[in-house]
């Protein structure tokens, strides 16, 4: 398993964290909260590994 199936795997793991607990949060259908799930989803995806971010694998 190379590192960045690894990488992939972690982000992976983190987005659906943050993905149930944004449906637990809020009712389905409202879309304005689903844009602030979806950014807040690309926000813990850098967090995960904000050095590897910006790198070219």
């Amino acid at each position: 398993m190379g590192i960045t199936a690894i990488i992939d795997e972690m982000v992976r793991a983190s987005l659906s964290q943050v993905k149930k607990s944004c449906l637990r949060a809020v009712p389905l259908g409202m879309s304005v909260f689903e844009s602030r799930c979806l950014r807040a989803e690309a926000i813990a995806a850098s967090r995960v590994c904000p050095t590897l971010a910006h790198k070219d694998w």
